[in-house]
């Protein structure tokens, strides 16, 4: 889980102009055997880059990627177990969730 801070610019324009993840980070994410990457951004690349290298590197890795997360500050220092809850759907390329998490 990245905490950028950023579900506090959540409902102004800022929210759009966000930090993201680097490729080089997404392969070493990918090279310590995450599963599961999470950030508080409406997304995980960078907005200027069409080619979105980091969801290509993650999700061809099979690392799922979880987007507009927020609250994550309650989760430093704790034990928890993550949910990213899906509807059911087929030939969806993306989808809302239920997120939350279970301290432990």
């Amino acid at each position: 889980m990245f905490n950028f801070g950023w579900d506090r610019c959540w409902g102004r324009e800022e929210y759009y102009a966000y930090p993201h993840i680097s490729e080089d980070l997404a392969r070493h994410l990918v090279s310590a055997g995450a599963r599961l990457v999470g950030v508080d951004t409406v997304n995980i690349d960078d907005s200027r880059d069409p080619a979105r290298p980091v969801h290509t590197l993650l999700l061809k890795n099979e690392v799922l990627i979880v987007e507009n997360l927020t609250g994550l500050e309650q989760l430093y220092g704790k034990a928890f177990r993550f949910f990213a809850v899906p509807w059911k759907a087929k030939k969806a390329a993306s989808l809302p969730v239920r997120a939350f998490a279970e301290i432990l």
